[in-house]
């Protein structure tokens, strides 16, 4: 018996579509000679009436709900508050004001508990994943019991480096973030 192994990405766009699939935008899965690649778009009938950027706009019910659910997740929030609270995903109030802050605040509950994460932390996950030849070592990883003690962490979201860190060549960089996040 031969084992599968399924790395998906999902795309939410506008409120509107979704795309799910194992394909990267690179040659390696769009040349099609060597990964075998699957993904779904779902559009969905179903319009509903929503806001985007303040504004009044049609979403399809499927990917609007399937974004508040999965964002719910990652900001560790009941849905039903969340329903109310991410209807507009990209209103200043929302990053802001919640995803930003949760971040932050994740931050400082896993400093509470002996965990720092900082943009250092994260060049310095990125230089370990290098130097064991692509795997990450167990203990960046934290375990579920660590998690519980610090009452101030929810969901799942922690602030990530928006600068390049000069001690990686651009190379090693560009297989974690491209340069045109950073412009």
């Amino acid at each position: 018996m031969e084992q599968i192994y399924v790395h998906s990405k999902l795309m939410i766009v506008d409120d509107r579509y979704v795309i799910c699939g194992s394909a990267n935008i690179n040659d390696r899965s769009m040349l099609g000679d060597r990964d075998s690649e699957i993904a779904l778009i779902v559009k969905g009938n179903k319009i509903c009436n929503s806001m985007m950027n303040g504004k009044p706009y049609e979403v399809r019910e499927f990917a609007h709900n399937l974004r508040i659910k999965l964002w719910a997740e990652h900001l560790g929030m009941k849905l039903n508050k969340a329903v109310k609270l991410l209807k507009d995903p990209v209103h200043d109030l929302v990053y802001n004001g919640l995803w930003a802050n949760r971040a932050r605040r994740n931050q400082k509950g896993y400093g509470m508990i002996g965990y720092v994460i900082s943009q250092n932390d994260v060049h310095s996950m990125v230089r370990r994943f290098l130097s064991d030849a692509g795997s990450i070592s167990s203990d960046v990883y934290l375990n579920v019991q660590t998690e519980m003690k610090a009452p101030n962490i929810r969901g799942h979201l922690v602030p990530y480096p928006l600068e390049r860190d000069p001690t990686l060549s651009s190379t090693l960089q560009d297989k974690f973030l491209p340069d045109e996040v950073f412009q």
